[in-house]
């Protein structure tokens, strides 16, 4: 009988070892689990962070292609060189080489014309096509130089003169 009662403890020795092991195991693999489930949480946070950070750079190269295009619509204005209101509009076809982007962009301006000078519409897409592109547009009011105001400003009167 105590042969039996050796074999029975050795046994038993080697079910709670294995018991202990598999229980190790089922902690192992646990902790696998949530430490992926960590690092996805992660990765799709820096995926929707990267998204973001493209959709802001998007919008203010959008917003530097709008001033760029009022400041060249006003530029022209000033130097006489629009007569009409359609001098005004134009559609300007940016390539990823001209601006500082890597892909392209598309300005529309369109002028109408009013008593005191125009009113301008400028639309910005950048990038012109694709599933990130942003579009803006900004409205303006361009008021035409009183070129006679400013020479009245300009040149001094007969009584300013007089000491």
């Amino acid at each position: 009988m105590t042969h039996r009662l050796q074999k029975r403890q050795i046994g038993s020795r080697q079910q709670r070892a294995t018991q202990r092991r598999g229980a190790v195991l089922v902690a192992v693999v646990a902790c696998l689990a949530t430490f992926s489930l960590i690092a996805l949480t992660m990765l799709r946070g820096s995926l929707v962070a990267r998204g973001q950070f493209r959709s802001e750079q998007h919008l203010r190269q959008v917003e530097l292609l709008i001033d760029a295009a009022m400041a060249r619509a006003n530029a022209r204005i000033a130097a006489g060189g629009v007569a009409a209101a359609d001098d005004l509009d134009e559609t300007i076809s940016l390539p990823a080489d001209e601006i500082v982007g890597s892909v392209a962009g598309q300005l529309v301006l369109d002028g109408t014309a009013e008593s005191d000078g125009w009113t301008l519409r400028v639309v910005a897409s950048y990038p012109v096509e694709g599933p990130w592109a942003v579009r803006r547009h900004r409205d303006v009011q361009l008021r035409q130089p009183d070129r006679t105001l400013s020479a009245q400003v300009d040149s001094p009167t007969s009584e300013e003169n007089v000491p």
